[in-house]
């Protein structure tokens, strides 16, 4: 079998039913993840493909604030969207925002497709044509109600989705990363990595924040990726795994490792 690749697409839309009440000042956020695959051989136009299938729903509750601040990564993370699709989508959802109807709850609808060609059929051809197409989907494959929950932008989202699903990277591997200037780093590594991944923000944008790599030298601001090395021990971008701590916890939901008897 050839190997993969996978697209994320996006539909932002307002519900047309009466919502549940929702508190003033707050936006609700439905997030729908759906799932296909398709197979393609000689001939673009023909394809072999499965249904859509809705493999994640939730709601969210959120502020104006939250909406724009890091803390939203981690939602769309714990609604099935890795990192590196994030900037796009984000970007859409903030926008509709600024015109959205306040009463109305929004809908977040991303396809994930993952294709792969057996024949002659050349891959970014396959990108473009599904790139194209409009998203045709029911958001409503689940009867179930779900009950939206609640942040505020002093609230981590990351501890409460993250902690009780990943693995914690040992604190010996977190204190021993070597931080740097922006202005320090070779015009290589800057033409290869020039932003964040996890808050979004170009690193010539802020040169007085300290910025680490991983093993995998992917690179990131120290404040973002200790965060997130506290609650999984692999790289957001590429998954290379970080030595993992125990599965201790102290009383702010960091991980903690045993002390020598």
């Amino acid at each position: 079998m050839s190997e993969e690749r996978n697209i994320y697409r996006s539909k932002i839309f307002q519900s047309d039913r009466p919502p549940r009440p929702i508190p003033e000042g707050q936006i609700q956020i439905n997030l729908c993840l759906f799932r296909q695959s398709r197979v393609w051989h000689d001939d673009l136009a023909n394809f072999t493909h499965d249904r859509h299938s809705l493999v994640r729903r939730r709601a969210d509750w959120i502020t104006p604030e939250f909406l724009t601040g890091r803390d939203m990564r981690w939602i769309l993370f714990a609604g099935g969207v890795p990192l590196e699709e994030q900037p796009p989508i984000l970007e859409k959802i903030i926008q509709f925002a600024q015109v959205a109807v306040p009463e109305l709850p929004i809908f977040v609808v991303i396809v994930h497709t993952r294709v792969c060609s057996l024949g002659s059929v050349d891959y970014q051809d396959i990108i473009d044509l599904v790139a194209r197409e409009p998203i045709n989907v029911n958001v409503r494959a689940s009867p179930t109600p779900i009950t939206p929950t609640a942040h505020a932008p002093t609230v981590s989202v990351l501890g409460t989705y993250m902690s009780l699903l990943t693995i914690p990277t040992s604190r010996s591997s977190i204190e021993g990363l070597k931080k740097v200037r922006f202005d320090t780093l070779e015009e290589d590594v800057i033409r290869e990595t020039p932003t964040c991944a996890i808050c979004i923000k170009d690193f010539v944008e802020c040169v007085d924040e300290l910025i680490t790599s991983l093993p995998c030298a992917h690179h990131y601001h120290v404040d973002c990726i200790v965060q997130w090395l506290k609650r999984d021990h692999t790289c957001p971008l590429c998954r290379y795994q970080m030595p993992p701590a125990s599965m201790d916890w102290d009383g702010d939901g960091d991980a903690v490792e045993p002390s020598n008897p």
